[in-house]
């Protein structure tokens, strides 16, 4: 499993869920009403953006402070990625073009009642983060 958006790879997760796109394209629609003019005026473009999101779970660090810099390293890539982002699951790759890096929100854990990073308490993961990776398709 593997995500490449631009050459950077998110500092590998070590797990990742596929990346999902919630909704369809939108269809680009502006209502304009004009003083003195009956009815209104629409405007119909293209479908356009989405939005596409994937969960990743960094484990295995050994301390919080390097945990942190990694998410913080990958936030710092927001607004800076804007090419084509490539996923492979299982030897299938997918490929989303003209997508934009829109952040990293960190999530508490499955189940868990804490937000933010925690220590796995069975001594095999180290410190671990749940994450959502969102990125903005621009194209339909």
């Amino acid at each position: 499993m593997s995500l490449l958006h631009d050459g950077y790879n998110f500092n590998s997760p070590p797990i990742h869920d596929p990346i999902v796109q919630p909704e369809s394209p939108e269809l680009q629609i502006v209502e304009s009403v004009f003083a003195g003019v009956k009815g209104a005026a629409h405007l119909i473009g293209e479908t356009g953006p989405n939005d596409l999101f994937c969960l990743a779970i960094y484990h295995n660090y050994n301390t919080k402070a390097l945990l942190k810099a990694d998410i913080d390293e990958i936030r710092g890539k927001v607004g800076k990625l804007r090419g084509t982002l490539t996923e492979v699951i299982a030897g299938s790759t997918l490929t989303y073009p003209q997508c934009t890096f829109m952040g990293i929100t960190e999530i508490p854990p499955r189940g868990g009642t804490h937000s933010g990073a925690f220590f796995d308490g069975s001594g095999v993961h180290g410190w671990t983060q749940y994450t959502i990776l969102r990125w903005r398709k621009r194209g339909g």
